[in-house]
């Protein structure tokens, strides 16, 4: 507010982003800015894990693309963090959502209980001094390589996700193309994440 623009000037004001309001991010690229888009993914991920407080903060990122080449610059982050290498099997990245899962039902079972019922995860750490960790999955090229199980797991994460600090910031391919599961079945409608997640593209 009150900044005044005048033509063929550049102005940059910073991005806030309220964790009590969140549920996630899902960045809109297609072929002519995937890289750019990936890198945004990465920094937004890196500057919401610095602005944490220190051992806070738990990142599960997702590769299955490009073998973690997408996420590379989580690789260089501590493994107190990351929880190690990037995750680029199918398999492992479904048993770390249905991990998350677990850990949202235990967060507002366990943790918030009846006291903390109707508030979140940043409202207990604001209140205690025992503090619990907050989680950021970061996921590159979604839906591509992505099963129907991992779409609807994440579906239930993201609907309890912020209440138990849990956020998803994800990079999404608009050019893809959805097939039938062995032309038997409806492939999965992958872009109804988007009703559930804060979703940002580029305007040209």
């Amino acid at each position: 507010e009150g900044l005044e623009f005048s033509p063929n000037q550049h102005h940059k004001a910073p991005a806030l982003l309220p964790l009590e309001e969140l549920t996630g991010i899902c960045f809109l690229y297609d072929n002519s800015d995937k890289e750019l888009i990936n890198n945004s993914l990465q920094t937004t991920v890196l500057h919401l894990a610095a602005s944490l407080p220190k051992g806070l903060c738990h990142v599960i990122a997702y590769d299955p693309i490009g073998l973690g080449s997408n996420l590379i610059s989580l690789s260089n982050v501590s493994s107190k963090i990351t929880g190690g290498s990037i995750l680029t099997d199918s398999r492992e990245f479904t048993t770390a959502l249905i991990n998350v899962r677990n850990l949202n039902r235990t967060v507002i079972q366990k943790v918030l209980g009846f006291k903390y019922k109707n508030l979140n995860l940043v409202d207990y750490n604001k209140e205690n001094d025992h503090q619990e960790p907050y989680t950021i999955l970061a996921l590159s090229d979604f839906p591509n390589n992505y099963t129907r199980e991992q779409f609807e797991l994440l579906i239930q994460i993201l609907k309890n996700g912020r209440q138990a600090g849990v956020y998803v910031l994800m990079s999404y391919d608009t050019e893809f193309v959805p097939s039938s599961l062995n032309g038997r079945e409806e492939p999965p409608e992958f872009y109804r994440i988007m009703d559930s997640i804060t979703t940002i593209y580029r305007r040209f």
